[in-house]
């Protein structure tokens, strides 16, 4: 089963500010991180009901080799993805905030 996938603005603007800290931390780790994000994303678009459910609706899936996760939920007809956190941040902001 493969369902189209939909970016909220708020996971977008958190992609961006996470590959920008890793453009400051060390050469390539931003082109790395934005590999296995789509790699990540891949596996929950043939597998959408793969990850566990953390909380109500929210499904969260690892992003191999870092400390952040894939908020999103499934819907009928597509997959929302609505944050992408690190998984020490504070825990209710992490699909509320």
């Amino acid at each position: 089963m493969s369902l189209p996938l939909q970016v909220s603005t708020v996971a977008l603007e958190e992609i961006t500010e996470i590959q920008r800290y890793f453009e400051r931390d060390s050469v390539g780790a931003s082109v790395q991180f934005r590999d296995a994000l789509e790699h990540c994303l891949r596996i929950i678009q043939q597998f959408p009901l793969g990850a566990q459910v953390r909380h109500t609706i929210y499904r969260s899936a690892p992003i191999e080799e870092f400390g952040y996760h894939i908020i999103y939920s499934v819907r009928k007809n597509c997959i929302v993805v609505h944050r992408v956190r690190h998984m020490h941040r504070k825990p209710l902001k992490r699909y509320f905030s």
